[in-house]
């Protein structure tokens, strides 16, 4: 009897042993996670998700030129702040700008895009100053919103060509740039302006890339200007930036081998899906 309770004390003893090694293996190789975690100012999970919400977003980004921050925003929102879900969309954008933007500032018609962008880089620093102004739920509320909103804009029957003259253009970058600042969502007034069936996707998409281009670079300017950048926050945003390309990869391969209308209407579906999801998370 005596054996035999030594040896069963010796293999409680083990098994104990075990399993303190598998804990301390896998603290261990935790640790650098949590740490990085810890560092961007969010839980594992929570970067996980958020890169998760980034790859989406930007394979719809990659198809399209557009909907980075309509599906991103709304849904990182839910995850952290929405000022910092701003930024780290702000980020993003300005990040992915570059993806193209070369090719694409060559395309476009300076005449066009001038008023237009003169408009958006002024108006854009306002959006960021109404945005710090508003409170964080009804912020969540409000980008949720606007992104739910802008589907019967982009929906709506309109001419095959946008409206000539300066006034329409200086109006389209005004809408543009607050949009930027506020909900780093500068797509709706462009795309209403640029995408019609009177101008080719490729058309419509390099306008888009250069308007992006510009509008992030300037609410970016305004938040390190004014001091809202943290450190967490352009780490977590450069931690983006691996899915953001992949993304981006995915959907340009995807652009030109989909038909025009049923890309565009899975990319409405997928955006309008992402804005109710988000405002369902922030009302429930």
């Amino acid at each position: 009897m005596g054996a035999a309770s030594a040896a069963a004390g010796l293999r409680c003893r083990n098994r104990a042993a075990h399993r303190r090694a598998r804990r301390h293996r896998a603290a261990r190789l935790s640790a650098p996670i949590a740490n990085a975690s810890a560092w961007l100012g969010v839980t594992p999970v929570q970067v996980l998700l958020i890169w998760i919400a980034v790859l989406f977003a930007s394979v719809v980004r990659g198809l399209t030129g557009f909907g980075l921050a309509i599906v991103m925003v709304p849904l990182i929102g839910i995850i952290i702040a929405p000022q910092q879900a701003v930024l780290v969309g702000i980020m993003s954008s300005l990040m992915m700008a570059p993806l193209g933007y070369a090719t694409s500032r060559k395309r476009v018609d300076p005449a066009v895009m001038r008023p237009l962008l003169i408009a958006t880089v002024t108006a854009a620093p306002f959006g960021l100053w109404l945005l710090t102004m508003t409170p964080p739920d009804i912020a969540r509320l409000a980008i949720a919103g606007i992104a739910i909103g802008s589907f019967p804009v982009l929906l709506a029957k309109r001419a095959p060509h946008p409206p000539g003259g300066v006034l329409p253009r200086v109006a389209t970058g005004m809408l543009t740039g607050l949009l930027a600042g506020f909900a780093a969502m500068p797509g709706p007034p462009v795309i209403f302006y640029f995408v019609r069936h009177g101008i080719a996707p490729a058309a419509s998409r390099d306008a888009m890339i250069v308007t992006f281009f510009w509008s992030s670079s300037m609410v970016a300017l305004a938040a390190l200007v004014t001091g809202r950048f943290t450190l967490p926050t352009a780490a977590l945003a450069l931690s983006c930036y691996p899915a953001l390309a992949l993304g981006n990869t995915i959907g340009s391969k995807l652009f030109g081998h989909v038909n025009e209308a049923a890309w565009r209407a899975v990319t409405l579906a997928i955006m309008a899906a992402a804005a109710l999801g988000a405002a369902y998370r922030v009302l429930g």
